[in-house]
């Protein structure tokens, strides 16, 4: 399967889909934050990155600018509220985030929306549990 960088500060978070994502056949490094995120980028290639978008100090930008750079397809996980959904979609959106998850989200719909990045078929640019508070249509611009 996959080769996957997953930057996650929350331990419990970054246990649980490192859980789900090598249940599903891929090959999964984890990172705590955008340094050490940073080192793994330059040092191995992957497929895909998953990040969260509430890294300390707001430096998900950082490893996402990243990404972009290396042309590798990301994946952008947040918690960050109902209200705050406009807006994080415009940030993942401008980062070169491919899909967005808002936690919480099931094991299939991460899964769901890794295998779409990895394959590079558009689709729903918002995942997650409260779908009622989807944006609907196209994706904000940034």
């Amino acid at each position: 399967m996959a080769r996957i960088l997953l930057i996650e500060d929350e331990p419990d978070t970054s246990y649980a889909l490192t859980a789900v994502l090598c249940g599903a056949g891929h090959d999964v490094d984890t990172a705590d934050g955008v340094g050490s995120a940073l080192e793994r980028l330059a040092d191995q290639p992957y497929d895909l990155m998953v990040c969260d978008l509430q890294l300390a100090h707001n430096q998900a930008s950082v490893v996402l600018a990243a990404a972009q750079t290396a042309d590798l397809g990301a994946v952008a996980i947040s918690g960050g509220g109902l209200a705050a959904a406009a807006d994080k979609l415009r940030q993942a959106k401008a980062l070169g985030a491919a899909g967005v998850l808002y936690k919480p989200f099931e094991s299939e719909t991460l899964l769901a929306t890794v295998e779409r990045v990895l394959v590079g078929v558009p689709g729903p640019a918002w995942q997650g549990e409260n779908r009622r508070a989807a944006p609907r249509g196209p994706m904000p611009s940034a």
